[in-house]
């Protein structure tokens, strides 16, 4: 139920349930799972949407690194590891996901945003991949399919943004904006 690593002779679980993997992982770096508990059932609450061979394999080639990995890193290269190749060509002209297949929206201090004006425009601002698109870019990605929020819609359609980047632009003019008020 595991592999050895040649580099390092540490046993890697490549199977198991998600919080083994975890688990092994807060082991890999030195760190007590038992007294990090709730740590590492946020990183399992986390990775939940994660398919578990994609999450074993982004655990695994996060392994050699000098520090502990987040949870946020986990999940990206997840995504990567479950990225299929196309041939270059084969990706579709789309509004929404401007041909990545991946839907954003826009998130502030750890939180999901679900309007423009939240009357406090301090924090930080960051667009994060919530998913993917319902065209065809969208299916090698092992991801829900999700809807771009409407609020991001509207400030697209307002500002005359291609619809694949606004999240992107509603980042950059928030932080500027919270930086220099």
């Amino acid at each position: 139920m595991g592999r050895q690593n040649a580099s390092n002779g540490v046993i890697h679980t490549t199977g198991g349930t998600r919080y083994d993997l975890v688990r092994d992982l807060f082991l890999d770096f030195n760190r007590d799972p038992h007294k990090n508990q709730p740590l590492v059932e946020h990183y399992v609450k986390n990775l939940g949407d994660i398919d578990m061979t994609l999450l074993s394999m982004a655990i695994d080639s996060m392994r050699e690194q000098d520090k502990m990995p987040k949870w946020t890193d986990i999940k990206i290269q997840a995504l990567r590891e479950g990225q299929i190749s196309k041939p270059v060509g084969e990706f579709i002209e789309c509004d929404s996901c401007g041909a990545d297949g991946l839907i954003r929206s826009v998130f502030k201090d750890g939180r999901e945003m679900y309007k423009l004006d939240t009357g406090d425009d301090s924090g930080f601002y960051y667009c994060s991949i919530i998913g993917k698109c319902e065209c065809p870019n969208g299916e090698p990605w092992n991801m829900s399919i999700v809807n771009i929020p409407t609020w991001i819609i509207g400030y697209s359609n307002t500002r005359n943004v291609p619809l694949s980047l606004a999240a992107d632009r509603i980042c950059t003019e928030m932080n500027t904006k919270a930086r220099n008020p």
